[in-house]
Parts: structure tokens; C-alpha cells; sequence
């Protein structure tokens, strides 16, 4: 997140960077770890989100639920190789955390994860809609 200081205080330089921090995503627990990138999108009867999780296991990753939030946790952690001296190092390490606010149609008790070749793909389906009217026939 790109910081621009006023009156000493750190403000947000871009639209994308206030939006980060209404929605306290952009801020990563005790200024460690990754933000891991997300894709979040909804069909007919599912709201869909897959998050890009490169070189974590299964058993790194936690996914909970609490009222209508969803949260996506967990840690990478890699140790140093010795005698070796990194020139560059891009790679994530540390602890990560997204949380989603879901629509409240998301049937959050009827989540379901799995991961494959790197991205967790989590499926939260929606309630089914019910009309609120009903056509009658005129005989």
C-alpha cells in the first residue's frame, strides 16, 4: 500500500488504498506476512472465491465461518538454505489473512473448500429464491 504522509499522519495515496483499509484488507496481522491474490465471483446459485496459494499444502491453510464472514488463514513458513546468499527473494513467507463479508442469501453453513495445484476454491451456495407473488389462473 502506497503511504503518503500529511501533518505527519500516513494517509492512503489511491482510491484502491482507502478501499483497502475500510475493508481492513489491506493491513496484515503485526506487518508480516502476504496478501494472498483473490478471485471472487458469483453465478446463479453460488457465490465462487479462489485464492492463489502457491507452494502451501493443505494443512497450511484454514477456512472458517462466522456470521456472514468467510476467513481464509494460514501460514508459509521456509528457513534459510545455508552457505547460500540471496541476491533476490520474492517469495511470500509468514502469516496470511483475508476475510470476505458474504451476501446474507450465501448459505454460509453449506461451504465447501478444496485445494488443487495451488488455489483454494471455495463455493458458498446461495439461498433459493423464493417469488413473492404467485400468478393465478383465471378460469
Amino acid at each position: 500500500m502506497a503511504l503518503v504522509k500529511s501533518n505527519g499522519q500516513e494517509i492512503p495515496s489511491t482510491l484502491t488504498d482507502v478501499m483497502d483499509q475500510v475493508f481492513n484488507e489491506g493491513t496484515l496481522a503485526g506487518g508480516t506476512g502476504f496478501r494472498p491474490d483473490m478471485d471472487l465471483y458469483e453465478t446463479k446459485t453460488t457465490y465462487e472465491v479462489e485464492v492463489m496459494l502457491p507452494g502451501l499444502q493443505k494443512s497450511d491453510i484454514d477456512v472458517e465461518v462466522t456470521g456472514q464472514s468467510l476467513r481464509v488463514s494460514g501460514r508459509r513458513e521456509y528457513e534459510d538454505e545455508k552457505d547460500v546468499t540471496y541476491h533476490l527473494r520474492e517469495g511470500f513467507n509468514g502469516y496470511f489473512e483475508r476475510i470476505l463479508e458474504i451476501p446474507q442469501d450465501g448459505q454460509l453453513q453449506e461451504v465447501s473448500a478444496r485445494f488443487d495445484q495451488g488455489i483454494l476454491f471455495i463455493t458458498v451456495p446461495k439461498q433459493e429464491q423464493h417469488s413473492s407473488g404467485k400468478q393465478i389462473e383465471i378460469r
